[in-house]
């Protein structure tokens, strides 16, 4: 919610310029514990924190947030990589399928002007905080056996 009320919080940027390298730093740092924890690549704290720290426009921080995502999901791939918690088999068709989303997404994204898409962003947040909240609140399904768990 504050990334769309953004402008009416603080003006637009919160974080002075003397900062903004520790701040950089910090949020790169909570973006890798992110993505290694949770798995999510820390999309959903790059941008809001890019937005609402650094003043960022919507467009260009979805931009910067998928450039900065690259070393975290590459190390943390590798990590389970070699531990063998990666389905290589999963790979051909989820890749194809990533890669046209995002390039699609990302030429959707271009189009929304900037007020429509901190807001679709920030919808899309909260929804995914509200759909984790309730599979938490409801024990998730620790008792079911899924088919890759099997092998």
């Amino acid at each position: 919610m504050l990334v769309v009320l953004r402008d009416l919080l603080t003006g637009g940027v919160a974080i002075p310029t003397d900062w903004q390298p520790l701040f950089l730093l910090s949020v790169g740092i909570l973006e890798g514990l992110v993505a290694g924890v949770v798995g999510i690549s820390g999309g959903p704290i790059l941008a809001p924190l890019f937005v609402l720290g650094l003043g960022m426009p919507q467009h260009l921080a979805q931009g910067c947030s998928l450039l900065a995502r690259l070393p975290a999901v590459l190390s943390g791939t590798w990590e389970n990589w070699r531990l063998g918690k990666v389905r290589r088999s999963l790979l051909p068709a989820l890749a194809l399928g990533a890669l046209l989303g995002a390039w699609s997404g990302s030429r959707l994204a271009l189009f929304l002007p900037e007020q429509g898409l901190r807001t679709a962003f920030g919808i899309l947040l909260i929804g995914l905080g509200a759909h984790y909240l309730r599979a938490a609140a409801a024990g998730g399904r620790a008792g079911q056996v899924h088919e890759w768990q099997r092998h």
